[in-house]
């Protein structure tokens, strides 16, 4: 049967869908809410492990207790159901919780606050995988952490802020690879923004573009291997945002002329020319081919439970007769995030990390076809190169990280629901009428 051209099938099936899932108002964060939210994403580039001098992490550790204040009067859009990833890294720390107190150790206090760490930036990720869910705070988020970076990176270029090491920038982290990472996650971000999401705008994609040329400079400056390297890897994870075929030729075709030439760029640095040059040619890896092989005889002997806050102390011990010069004086970790897990908190530790890991990656790459486009599956894979060469679990930029693939995992598990719950036929509803 049909009815002017239309079929009544399809027309009734427009029908049931209008009926029996109404179109639902988009909720919008209030403003203060979203204040909050900037203000602590605007303070994450200044804030890393060694960055007391500066007063970064003070004024990060405000910014996140007045966002979790503010978060607790709107906990519908804050604190809803914890997604999988999220409740799954709360299992990495409850490992490590029963670690600290169980496994004797002349550095308890160390451990507790690490864990208290922890547990605040998990709160975080919480509350920022909950706002992400919505458009809106997703782009205030990438935006702010964007700009923010480009000038606090501007500012130590021209040496108002930050500083260098051994001829390093170092930038407002007072370590070069802490502040390698930021900038490489900024820059990913940046160039998501101008060539990685949908129904990109002339004006928004040549601010994003401009950002990107200014984070270059210090990306040359840090030295970082691992940095150049995620910074590649960041790019090319870009590359597979889901789009209308014709358009993703072309945006794929800028993204690898900017991979190029952003290579030849920081290539140019002598402070990484000379690193990579010591590795190629002298095999020099910063004593991380003396970390690693201690830390995985560590993992031998204490593979369950892991030796608690104590191993960086031991670590340290079984390197210090090895590792010459300058090697020695930061090398109280394994450099490596998952040597480092193993090494605390053991297998059990591992595990619930690892789970969380996959759930995230799986997330961020489904997220390709949404409004957050390739973003979350770039700076997902940065953040976790990032932390292969350095460990960086305790960084306020990885879990940020961690905060957006959660929320583009929350995003693609309802939309798959939502599917199902459409997929039903003409028949399913009765359409007979009813005499009297």
């Amino acid at each position: 049967m049909e009815v002017q051209g239309v079929n009544t099938a399809e027309k009734l099936t427009s029908f049931q869908k209008r009926l029996l899932i109404p179109k639902q108002k988009a909720q919008h964060a209030p403003l203060i809410l979203a204040l909050t939210f900037a203000l602590y994403i605007l303070a994450i580039p200044i804030a890393t492990i060694r960055s007391e001098a500066t007063g970064g992490l003070t004024l990060t550790v405000f910014s996140a207790g007045l966002l979790i204040l503010v978060s607790a009067c709107y906990p519908r859009q804050t604190f809803s159901k914890p997604s999988a990833p999220i409740i799954a890294l709360l299992g990495y720390i409850a490992f490590e919780a029963v670690t600290v107190i169980s496994v004797p150790s002349e550095h308890f206090s160390e451990g507790v606050w690490t864990l208290v760490t922890h547990l605040q930036l998990w709160v975080l990720a919480w509350i920022i995988s909950g706002l992400m869910r919505q458009q809106r705070m997703f782009m205030i988020g990438m935006w702010t952490y964007a700009v923010a970076t480009a000038a606090f990176a501007a500012a130590s270029k021209v040496g108002i802020l930050g500083g260098s090491i051994d001829g390093r920038d170092v930038g407002l982290s007072g370590d070069a690879n802490d502040w390698a990472g930021v900038v490489t996650v900024a820059l990913t971000i940046a160039i998501g923004l101008a060539n990685g999401i949908r129904n990109i705008k002339l004006l928004p994609g040549l601010i994003a573009a401009t950002l990107v040329l200014v984070l270059l400079l210090p990306m040359m400056s840090t030295g970082s291997r691992s940095g150049f390297l995620a910074m590649a890897i960041g790019m090319l994870g870009l590359v597979v945002l889901k789009d209308d075929p014709t358009k993703m030729f072309w945006r794929r075709l800028l993204l690898v002329s900017v991979l190029c030439i952003s290579s030849i760029v920081v290539l140019s640095s002598p402070a990484l020319n000379q690193r990579l040059s010591s590795t190629f040619q002298k095999g020099e890896l910063s004593g991380r081919d003396v970390l690693y092989p201690s830390a995985i005889a560590m993992i031998k002997e204490r593979p369950l439970s892991g030796w608690g806050p104590d191993y960086q102390y031991e670590v340290l011990r079984r390197s210090s007769g090895i590792l010459k010069g300058p090697d020695i004086h930061e090398q109280l970790e394994t450099h490596n995030a998952f040597l480092t897990i193993l090494t605390e908190s053991g297998v059990f530790g591992l595990m619930p990390f690892l789970y969380a890991i996959g759930l995230m990656l799986v997330g961020a790459w489904r997220a390709r076809d949404t409004f957050m486009g390739s973003i979350p599956f770039a700076v997902f894979l940065v953040v976790m190169l990032m932390n292969n060469s350095a460990s960086l679990v305790t960084t306020r930029f990885t879990w940020l990280g961690f905060a957006i693939a959660a929320a583009s995992w929350s995003i693609t598990n309802n939309n798959s629901k939502r599917k199902k719950s459409r997929n039903y036929s003409v028949t399913d509803v009765n359409l007979t009428p009813k005499l009297d």
